[in-house]
């Protein structure tokens, strides 16, 4: 493999702009803990979209290996000689891999806590919606070792830096972005037909829509090019209308519940228990 040429490394992450990425890099997981803990509370999978599961792995498999396949010179020459150096250029790298472990932990979760209870208590077919669910996963699977095994495949025979390697990772920052769009695309309309937030974590989506802003900005100021950072724009902006959509809904469901009780207890009727009530089918 040829050496990396020094015009192609982009200057030292240094100062402000290295400890943005060490923050974006912890506030990555902080970020997603809120949904595991709520899935985990909960113990039900009402409220998050099947596909924004599905998609969202996908669209952080293709992040990890779009980034491996268009930065390998950066990330494993660039620095060679610094360790300091090199961990801020291989960061970014870092937090995609975070964001792509955290996603198959909250679809893991999905599958886990699947609530069939829920969709006997609404009149819903519960077999269909888990055939369903078993399918999207597996083909998130098939996905995955498809993507791993022609990255593999071209690293072995074409090596990185090839004209073949490159037009698979801007393939991939194609899918990577069209996968920001459609993943959020769901689960934005997942609340609004259930007209309540559920098991979604509101403070993973408020940490996660400044998370890919600054991370956007992160990218861009590394010397990565538009394709790299747009996607992550892309869902700071769908991230932010799912937000506003969640609050909304939030607050209508505690005004319905504030005057549902005020209302039983006017008529005596005590029986009233808050959020008992069957949801509407979409």
């Amino acid at each position: 493999m040829p050496p990396a040429l020094p015009e192609e490394c982009p200057p030292p992450v240094e100062g402000i702009d290295f400890f943005l990425g060490l923050f974006l890099l912890i506030g990555t997981l902080v970020s997603f803990l809120p949904q595991h803990i709520k899935l985990i509370l909960k113990t039900s999978h009402v409220g998050l979209s099947l596909y924004k599961g599905a998609v969202g792995t996908m669209t952080a498999t293709c992040g990890v290996f779009y980034f491996s396949a268009l930065q390998y010179y950066e990330l494993f020459y660039c620095g060679a000689n610094d360790p300091f150096v090199m961990f801020g250029h291989i960061m970014p790298l870092l937090q995609l891999g975070l964001i792509l472990v955290c996603d198959v932990t909250i679809l893991f979760l999905y599958i886990y806590y699947f609530d069939l209870k829920w969709y006997h208590d609404n009149d819903l077919d519960p077999h269909k919606a888990w055939t369903e669910t078993k399918f999207a996963v597996l083909g998130t699977f098939i996905f995955q070792l498809v993507i791993a095994s022609v990255f593999a495949g071209l690293a072995f025979t074409q090596g990185f830096g090839s004209p073949a390697m490159e037009n698979f990772g801007f393939a991939l920052i194609i899918g990577g972005s069209i996968g920001q769009l459609v993943q959020w695309g769901p689960q934005i309309v997942t609340t609004y037909r259930l007209k309540r937030v559920g098991s979604l974590s509101l403070p993973m989506i408020f940490l996660q829509a400044g998370g890919a802003a600054l991370t956007a900005y992160f990218f861009s100021v590394d010397g990565d090019g538009w394709y790299i950072w747009a996607p992550f724009v892309v869902a700071s902006v769908l991230l932010t209308v799912l937000f506003i959509e969640s609050i909304y809904f939030m607050r209508k469901e505690k005004q319905n519940v504030a005057a549902a009780s005020t209302m039983s207890f006017s008529t005596g009727n005590v029986q009233y228990e808050p959020g008992s009530e069957p949801l509407l089918k979409s």
